[in-house]
């Protein structure tokens, strides 16, 4: 008597244990079939936003000098929309590089048209110091040299205009760099920047030497924001899938 109601539990409690854990493992798969399920929408959803952020970004260009043993190493790049600007017929300006506060330039044509500066918000604050003399010449203007993928002209900002090339058009790709040769007698603070921001479609030109600054990119874009926190809620699922897996086992 006593055996066969130790038998009878013993079989009683294998079985509530097998249809527990067979439960288990069904819920789990279950589960972990609607968490990846999720997680590949969440995916999708991301890829798209990361899309929108790329197109929705203001864009600009970029005047990257930095130092290269004696000599600076200029490189530019970025795109520039200037809209609807009065323009007017800019002035020959010597060619090659000067970064001072007023003007800063990169030119290497004069074929060149101004944005007045009511178009738009120049902004020197941020540029101390001047760049001043080289192997090459004496004063503050210094030759380009080494120049590639160069088919604009260049820039230049000063207190009355910023001036782009004439043949640069709107919203146009410019990748390009260039040399100065060295050594260089005065520098400007190493982290110097001046920009230039366009009023009508907020897109850039910044001119910085040493510097990993870029106009708008303190604060994320809405786009990126969410791109953050769908990677948090990923996170968090891969978290919770992870827990099941332990309790299951």
């Amino acid at each position: 008597m006593f055996i066969s109601i130790s038998i009878s539990f013993s079989d009683g409690d294998f079985y509530s244990k097998a249809s527990l854990k067979s439960e288990k493992e069904e819920y789990f798969v279950m589960s972990s079939f609607s968490i990846i399920s999720y997680i590949r929408s969440l995916g999708r959803f991301a890829a798209v936003a990361i899309i929108a952020m790329g197109t929705n970004a203001s864009a600009g260009i970029i005047v990257d000098i930095t130092d290269d043993g004696d000599d600076l190493v200029v490189n530019v790049s970025g795109s520039f929309n200037y809209g609807t600007f009065s323009s007017f017929t800019a002035p020959g300006t010597t060619l090659g590089m000067v970064g001072m506060q007023n003007p800063l330039q990169y030119i290497v044509s004069n074929n060149l048209q101004g944005i007045p500066i009511t178009e738009g918000v120049r902004d020197v604050s941020n540029w101390s110091g001047m760049f001043f003399g080289s192997a090459t010449s004496g004063n503050q203007i210094m030759p380009l040299t080494s120049i590639t993928g160069e088919t604009f002209g260049g820039w230049r900002l000063d207190s009355g205009s910023f001036i782009v090339p004439k043949n640069y058009v709107s919203g146009t790709v410019w990748e390009s760099s260039a040399r100065v040769v060295g050594p260089i007698t005065l520098k400007p603070a190493s982290g110097s920047y001046a920009t230039f921001t366009m009023n009508e479609t907020g897109d850039t030109f910044t001119m910085r030497y040493n510097s990993s600054f870029t106009p708008g990119g303190e604060v994320p874009e809405p786009s990126s924001a969410l791109v953050v926190g769908i990677l948090g809620i990923v996170g968090y699922a891969g978290n919770r899938r992870r827990r099941r897996r332990l309790s299951v086992a």
